[in-house]
């Protein structure tokens, strides 16, 4: 997939990565939410494992009531996709598919529409929020 590899170099190059072993969440803000409409991602790595990976993450989605509902996909593009749907403020917890030892799988992190925080005050448009623990 050299469109995936060439989207998470300049990923990479222009952003910090958010680093919790065995995961790296990266394309998202330095308080880790998706924004302007655009994914983030999550890489699992088992390559240094002896065993699989398993590993439960955090999708928070703060938006007022007007702007619900909003769709969350998270998809590695070759199993089945994990959706979504909020419909009030929630913190949903996640558990990713095992990754098997020896391996690594990136998903993607996107939501259908984006908002802004209810004060007004920040002017980025956001998805969710991606952590490792509430």
């Amino acid at each position: 997939h050299p469109e995936l590899r060439n989207k998470l170099t300049e990923i990479v190059t222009q952003s910090f990565p958010i680093q919790v072993n065995p995961a790296t969440i990266l394309g998202v803000t330095t308080d880790a939410w998706t924004s302007e409409g655009q994914p983030g991602y999550v890489i699992l790595d088992a390559t240094q494992s002896p065993k699989p990976v398993k590993m439960d993450l955090w999708f928070a989605c703060w938006a007022k009531e007007s702007d619900f509902p909003i769709r969350m996909t998270i998809s590695d593009g070759v199993g089945q996709d994990i959706q979504y749907t909020y419909s009030e403020p929630l913190q949903l917890r996640v558990a990713l598919p095992e990754v098997p030892s020896g391996e690594s799988r990136i998903y993607s992190v996107k939501t259908d529409k984006t908002w802004r925080l209810p004060s007004g005050d920040d002017p980025r448009r956001l998805g969710v929020q991606i952590t490792t623990s509430i």
